[in-house]
């Protein structure tokens, strides 16, 4: 198993349990491993470049996404 951020490890609600992995600073976007409750890797994701999982709904996953040209940040919603 990589190395983790310790900070970037979030449940979504239904047991399974999202663990960011640490990377590189080259590095552009966020990886994600998925694990069930007894620690099988269940699936994986991968953010796009500025993005960052900010919270789970119901069937979803909220990503705040910061816009490089503007600074600004968005909200975005994806289904699991």
């Amino acid at each position: 198993m990589p190395p983790f951020i310790a900070s970037s490890v979030m449940s979504d609600g239904n047991g399974v349990i999202w663990v960011g992995r640490s990377y590189r600073a080259v590095d552009r976007t966020w990886r994600y491993d998925l694990f069930d409750a007894q620690g099988r890797q269940v699936g994986g994701a991968t953010l796009a470049t500025h993005s960052r999982i900010v919270g789970f709904g119901n069937g979803v996953v909220f990503v705040a996404r910061t816009d490089p040209n503007d600074d600004l940040v968005y909200l975005e919603r994806y289904r699991r």
